[in-house]
């Protein structure tokens, strides 16, 4: 038998407050995220691809259908997304994407504990989850850290997004993208390498994984903005 961080069973209704607190918490990262072009939309890609083949390995053809014709829409959709932008998502398309996934995103944990005969069992899918989703989770943790810390709403907009940092250190709308999406490959590629180990010990991986991710920017942006003398000095 297996459990979530070495819990076992819980009661219903613990279990639904926290399926509900998943499906919102899932909705608002994804929906956060869309502040330039072509990032919600190629994060939700490699998401829905990668639940999908999940789903398909697993003989889970209805949800293997749902997160193909996802991932496949965006495709489509990012032709003209993509930067320079000619169509743009708006909060109702990120709403509906935040939801499709929350659900694959629900189903992919629950049927991993299951006992089937099927390659990839995964010991830690809680962790693996996070790492496929971790692009909106990491980013909408951290800003809501740094927003309560200034002391202001955690739903106050602002510009300390994680794409924000990668475009105010030169980078296009379209390498912010594109870095983003080489970061959640990799993500999801150490989380696969790593499934065999409990979910706790994954978690911690990926956790420190994606502060150093956070704090890179940041980091970067105050030493390129030091004098020159002071670099030279360091």
């Amino acid at each position: 038998m297996c459990g979530v961080f070495g819990i076992y069973q819980i009661p219903y209704w613990i279990s639904s407050v926290i399926t509900i607190f998943t499906i919102l918490t899932i909705i608002n990262a994804y929906n956060l995220i869309d502040g330039i072009d072509g990032l919600a939309g190629g994060v939700g890609a490699i998401a829905a691809f990668t639940f999908g083949l999940w789903f398909y390995n697993y003989g889970q053809i209805a949800l293997c259908i749902l997160a193909f014709s996802l991932f496949s829409s965006l495709l489509a959709f990012l032709v003209y997304n993509f930067s320079p932008a000619n169509i743009f998502m708006g909060d109702t398309g990120s709403l509906v994407v935040g939801l499709i996934l929350s659900v694959l995103c629900i189903n992919f944990v629950e049927l991993s504990f299951e006992s089937l005969p099927y390659a990839f069992p995964f010991r830690s899918s809680p962790a693996m989850a996070i790492a496929i989703l971790i692009i909106p989770l990491a980013d909408t943790l951290r800003i809501f850290i740094i927003r309560l810390l200034n002391g202001r709403s955690p739903f106050h907009a602002d510009r300390n997004h994680i794409h924000h940092q990668l475009l105010d250190l030169g980078l296009t709308h379209r390498e912010a993208a594109l870095t983003l999406y080489l970061v959640n490959i990799g993500f999801i590629v150490t989380a696969l390498a790593l499934r065999n180990i409990s979910s706790l010990k994954l978690l911690y991986i990926l956790t420190i994984m994606g502060v150093a991710f956070s704090v890179l920017p940041y980091y970067l942006k105050v030493w390129k903005t030091k004098p020159a003398s002071i670099k030279v000095a360091e």
